[in-house]
């Protein structure tokens, strides 16, 4: 058997910087750089590794080719979303994917995840420890995940295992986020008050 090896890839950038969802950058929310994210793909004996304890917040495009596992590509993970691909030489091994990224909210956002899973799969949104809202399935197919997260730091962390390195998208995923209606509210407020004002 092939001794384990690790291969590491840091890119700095914002998790949660450019457009987010439908409108603009959303300024209550906010990726947090340093020792927060990781990203390990393991493929039988192998395990490659995107982002190490210390690495950056995963962002940009990470990819690399190996001769006996294919080449493995994890897309620009911005405000939109990221996608996690694989064009696999390898007809049977097992193989899985682990990724987290911390983040900032700091004040009421209503929070949307969607995307497609290929494998089975856990996903859940963690606040410091204990689960704010989670889904998880064994099911291939598309997901959704819609919650509103209160000011606080939060974790998203996925991690998907399944037989077979195929080729193909691992997983896709897109999130929106926006202000709740109450914040919406205040803003309406506040727009009422600055017109009076101005009269």
């Amino acid at each position: 058997m092939r001794s384990n090896a690790m291969k590491s890839c840091a890119v700095g950038a914002m998790l949660f910087g450019g457009t987010l969802g439908v409108s603009a950058a959303h300024a209550g929310v906010t990726g947090i750089p340093g020792n927060t994210s990781a990203a390990t793909l393991s493929l039988a004996d192998v395990n490659y590794e995107f982002f190490g304890a210390y690495g950056s917040p995963m962002a940009g495009a990470v990819s690399f080719s190996d001769s006996t596992y294919g080449s493995i590509t994890l897309s620009q993970f911005t405000g939109s979303g990221f996608s996690l691909g694989i064009n696999s030489t390898a007809a049977a091994n097992n193989q899985s994917f682990f990724v987290q990224q911390n983040f900032i909210v700091t004040e009421a956002v209503n929070f949307s995840l969607t995307g497609y899973l290929p494998v089975s799969s856990s996903r859940a949104i963690i606040h410091q420890g204990s689960i704010f809202f989670a889904d998880s399935g064994s099911d291939a197919g598309p997901f959704n995940l819609t919650g509103t997260l209160q000011a606080g730091e939060y974790r998203f962390a996925y991690w998907s295992a399944a037989m077979g390195a195929e080729s193909g998208t691992l997983f896709d995923l897109s999130f929106a986020v926006v202000p709740t209606p109450g914040a919406l509210a205040l803003l309406g407020a506040a727009g009422l008050v600055g017109s009076r004002r101005r009269r």
